[in-house]
């Protein structure tokens, strides 16, 4: 089996994190890195202006802060099983999820993406949409869906 030098993580902090966490480490090659990745969704600003930022942004900022605080938690809770030299880093990005993960992936040289994939589908994907679809028909690496 191939493994993998530069492998993107995408996470969204669901029940499949520890199995989506894990496959990824199984396709870690000894002294690679995996970048452990939360996007935040981006809410349309209504107005920046003379006096100040709108409570939402700050609120986005508390939450990229949390989100990344998660982050280390499960790099440091899954630093045990990774091989060799092999590095977990946490990265907190600000978007709309798809499009977060493609552009970390090609600046990143990401070998790999390993994504959980929920299985929505009928009305609920018609409404809520794929990110892992997306990711998968956009992404110019190898992509590993773990299902749910």
């Amino acid at each position: 089996m191939q493994l993998f030098a530069r492998v993107l993580v995408p996470l969204d902090f669901s029940g499949m994190t520890p199995g989506v966490v894990g496959m990824a480490l199984r396709l870690l090659s000894p002294e690679g890195e995996a970048t452990l990745l939360h996007v935040v969704e981006t809410l349309p600003a209504v107005m920046e202006g003379a006096y100040g930022v709108f409570a939402h942004r700050r609120e986005t900022e508390e939450v990229k802060r949390l989100s990344l605080e998660k982050l280390g938690q499960i790099a440091q809770e899954h630093q045990a099983s990774v091989r060799g030299g092999g590095r977990l880093t946490p990265l907190v990005r600000e978007g709309k999820p798809a499009n977060e993960i493609i552009a970390a992936a090609e600046e990143l040289r990401s070998e790999l993406i390993v994504i959980g994939s929920h299985g929505r589908s009928g009305l609920e994907h018609l409404l809520v949409g794929s990110v892992t679809e997306r990711v998968l028909r956009k992404s110019r690496c190898h992509v590993f869906v773990v299902r749910g």
